[in-house]
């Protein structure tokens, strides 16, 4: 058994379970470690000579800010060698020839990494420089339908060891199960083919609506119980409570109305006299919960806005000063937002994460946080959930200005406060607008939560009743 000392025993559960199974899928809540979980697996499965070498795949932040800074943290990984494959494509091919353990490549670049194998090594008979792969966020392969997977397929056959990390597997459902396993277990259990997954696991449900069949669960938990482990955070490090306030706002009637012809014409008229067309409903969409907000983008890809509103805006302000100077961490939707909070709050000297681009601007704000220097901290929750750690170290207030419909982004945007450390209860505020569809993202959201929870205990049970 692999035991590193330095590690919690339900770290070295984990470890265990990675470096005994050629193909594993590790259901971990943010902060209970899974960077150097995997870390010692590679370690111990490089040192053994299981693995010549592993391929890392992440989202950009997390291979610049947290694999390789994490294994110099430890006596038992700090002589791993990385080689970052990023820049240039002629950057990139340099770094993939170059002698390392691990390493790391963001998921954009993913088709060019399947095309290289083959052209540097794979046509040639030559031995791929790793025959591990691990994937960090593999969420993000939920779509088997998309270029990526479809690329990455074709190399698959040459690892021996596949990994995959999430602590969001079912955000949207069972569906996003399929792409996952796949890249995981090469479709063992779940099947190649998207199509075939649908129709095994889904009945329709009207004219554009599929529902999963009652056994669902219980067949896909018998199906990939023996390779995915599931931890909560608080099974083992119990996480303050999460109380959630859905702070409701009515629209005065000169904005309803607006709000009401703009649903059902796909036009409005804003009152600076510039006509807004929606073409769609994926278009209407956006522009309700632009709306909703306080703003708009008349022209799409147009980075000029319009304001509407500052119902929200005054609504935040309410909290901050409820909030008597403890740090407030806002989420927003669109950059529109953004500009609008930063000019709004102006005189507290505001930290936008999301433009801290450079690790001495990252660390500035940061310290500000952490030594009680920042009363408002705003940040995109697609910049904020990878690479980010010690918001909970002074702070249990977060405020969505707007929602989005990933389940993803607005559990690890919560995580930000809410995880080991924190002392005290967070209260996530949900700024909604009554009546439109800020009320229908949140919904939504709640739903996808409720069934990714299901699953997650089926898992758990499953291995319980197996002694696991």
């Amino acid at each position: 058994m692999l035991t590193p000392d330095l590690l919690h025993a339900y770290q070295q559960k984990a470890v265990n379970f990675q470096a005994t199974h050629p193909e594993s899928m590790l259901w971990l809540d943010m902060g209970l470690g899974k960077t150097v979980i995997t870390l010692t697996s590679i370690a111990h499965l490089i040192r053994t000579q299981y693995l010549r070498g592993v391929l890392i795949v992440a989202p950009i932040r997390v291979i610049r800010l947290v694999w390789k800074q994490e294994a110099a943290k430890w006596s038992h990984t700090g002589h791993l060698k990385f080689s970052m494959i990023t820049g240039t494509r002629d950057q990139r091919t340099r770094a993939l020839l170059r002698p390392a353990d691990i390493y790391l490549l963001n998921y954009e670049n993913l088709g060019w990494m399947a095309e290289t194998l083959h052209t540097y090594f794979i046509s040639k008979g030559k031995e791929i420089p790793f025959n591990g792969i691990v994937w960090d966020e593999v969420s993000k392969m939920k779509n088997s339908a998309t270029q990526r997977v479809k690329s990455f397929k074709k190399v698959i056959d040459h690892f021996i060891w596949s990994t995959g990390l999430t602590g969001t597997p079912a955000s949207n459902g069972y569906k996003d199960l399929h792409g996952q396993y796949l890249v995981v277990d090469k479709g063992v259990r779940l099947g190649t083919s998207k199509t075939a997954f649908r129709h095994r696991f889904y009945k329709k449900a009207g004219p554009y609506k599929e529902v999963p069949y009652e056994d669902t669960e219980t067949t896909i938990k018998q199906l990939i119980g023996d390779i995915t482990l599931e931890m909560s955070a608080e099974d083992y490090n119990p996480l303050p409570d999460l109380m959630v306030n859905n702070i409701e706002i009515e629209m005065p009637s000169n904005l309803r109305d607006k709000y009401d012809q703009m649903e059902k014409e796909f036009f409005l008229l804003l009152d600076s006299g510039t006509e807004v067309e929606m073409f769609n409903q994926a278009s209407l969409t956006n522009k309700c919960l632009q709306f909703a907000n306080g703003a708009m983008y008349p022209v799409p890809g147009m980075p000029l806005w319009e304001p509407i509103h500052e119902l929200k805006l005054d609504a935040l302000e309410e909290i901050i000063d409820e909030a008597q100077g403890s740090p407030v961490l806002c989420s927003y939707a669109y950059r529109s937002d953004a500009q609008r909070i930063m000019a709004k709050f102006k005189h507290l000297d505001p930290i936008n994460l999301t433009d801290c681009k450079s690790e001495a601007s990252l660390n500035n704000a940061m310290w500000r946080w952490k030594s009680g220097n920042c009363e408002l901290m705003i940040g995109h929750p697609a910049s904020m959930g990878h690479g980010i750690d010690g918001l909970q170290d002074n702070g249990h207030t977060v405020v969505w200005f707007g929602l989005n419909w990933s389940l993803d982004l607005y559990e690890q945007m919560n995580a930000r406060v809410r995880r080991q450390g924190q002392g005290v209860p967070v209260v996530c505020h949900r700024i909604l607008m009554r009546d439109t569809l800020d009320q229908a993202q949140a919904l939504a959201l709640d739903e996808k939560a409720q069934t990714q929870a299901g699953l997650r205990n089926a898992i758990k049970e499953y291995r319980r009743s197996r002694g696991q």
